[in-house]
């Protein structure tokens, strides 16, 4: 691997179509959960992160390096 491409995260779920590029955080996470209903059916849910990770992706609370 060159150095440049090294600690970088790499997207491959279209290296199939030749298509490879770092992953973008910033995205939105996508789901195929009913996530409103969810919301929902969840609002007394003692442990609030669960239905945040749903939302917006679980954050891991290390700083790890790549």
């Amino acid at each position: 691997m060159v150095p440049e491409a090294r600690g970088v995260v790499w997207d491959l779920r279209r290296a199939s179509d030749g298509i490879i590029e770092p992953w973008d955080f910033t995205a939105p996470a996508t789901s195929g959960l009913n996530l409103p209903f969810l919301e929902v059916l969840l609002p007394t849910c003692p442990d609030r992160e669960l239905v945040s990770h749903l939302r917006h992706g679980a954050v891991f609370k290390a700083d790890l390096p790549l």
